[in-house]
């Protein structure tokens, strides 16, 4: 116990000596006020905070689907959220908190013929810079209801609820993610700076795909697709017949999962990563890091996969 004592007053002592010539050595720069130990970071903290004003939003408006082909939605700081219900009516609920120097955001309602927009806008558009948020757009629409959505946020996500049949899907997000399951529908576009876009067991007869940053996941039949990324990666799983799919990337990788039935021209090009397959496959060309091959019987689709750095894979689901 007594030399217990002594290694702790020891240590005591050292550190007493070591603080003492940190002190020292700080003397002039103390002297010149070079360093100032205070709570000003902390005060600066809270009066920032304080800049800002914060806001309960409850909005809601609803009107008849019946003559609506198309809905139009943008959103600052805030989710939109697209929900099917039982009912012959649109409705949107904006509802959240939020602490901003922007004022007040309120929900701007426009119809036009076929057209209706639900806008998030701000009073201050020179500055919306935001401390803290958690808004919320529902937008309800009839189970029924088969035409087009348009929707764009700033630094908040993107969910469709599934749909058994719709014409065109449009989706932009800058920091968000954008989600799509169980949809069946024509056209899908979604682009994305550093978001990630989730498509899970949805079908379509064509898409786009475009992410600065996010990576891709894809469940489905995307059919016709284009997809491109600067460094976010692409995991598709591809179920039925194929279509044809290109895909560009600079350094995000490519894996791409086909049915052990599949049949298409895969054109494999990178100028520093590598490609592989585990699929029986018939080499038609093969020269440095570029590969052109065939799978199946009668390879009808073409698959044309390139990067610059990233890796590249074909296989069976």
């Amino acid at each position: 116990m007594r030399t217990f004592i002594i290694v702790i007053v020891a240590i005591l002592i050292i550190s007493a000596m070591i603080c003492g010539a940190v002190l020292l050595v700080l003397e002039d720069d103390f002297k010149d006020g070079n360093i100032d130990f205070n709570l000003e970071g902390f005060k600066d903290f809270t009066l920032k905070a304080r800049d800002y004003e914060a806001y309960d939003i409850n909005e809601s408006f609803s009107t008849s689907a019946q003559e609506i082909k198309e809905i139009t939605s943008h959103a600052v700081v805030a989710d939109i959220e697209i929900i099917k219900w039982e009912s012959d009516e649109i409705k949107a609920t904006f509802i959240g908190e939020i602490s901003t120097r922007g004022g007040k955001p309120y929900l701007e309602i426009k119809e036009s013929g076929s057209s209706l927009t639900l806008d998030v806008k701000y009073p201050n558009v020179l500055n919306t810079s935001t401390f803290s948020s958690n808004l919320k757009l529902y937008i309800y629409v009839p189970e029924n209801y088969e035409n087009s959505f348009e929707l764009h946020t700033v630094s908040g996500n993107i969910t469709v609820a599934p749909f058994d049949t719709i014409l065109k899907i449009d989706l932009n997000s800058v920091s968000g993610k954008l989600n799509i399951k169980n949809t069946v529908g024509n056209k899908l576009f979604l682009s994305s700076v550093s978001g990630n876009l989730n498509i899970i067991q949805s079908y379509f007869d064509s898409c786009s795909l475009s992410s600065t940053s996010g990576s891709t996941t894809y469940t489905g039949n995307p059919g016709r697709l284009q997809g491109n990324s600067v460094s976010g990666d692409f995991d598709l799983s591809v179920y039925g017949n194929l279509n044809d799919i290109s895909i560009d990337t600079v350094s995000g990788e490519v894996d791409i999962f086909f049915d052990n039935n599949a049949s298409a021209t895969i054109i494999l090009s990178t100028v520093s990563g590598d490609y592989s397959t585990e699929m029986p496959i018939s080499i038609l060309s093969s020269k440095n890091r570029n590969i052109s091959f065939t799978v199946g019987e009668t390879p009808n689709a073409k698959i044309d996969i390139s990067s610059v750095s990233g890796d590249l894979s074909v296989n069976i689901n």
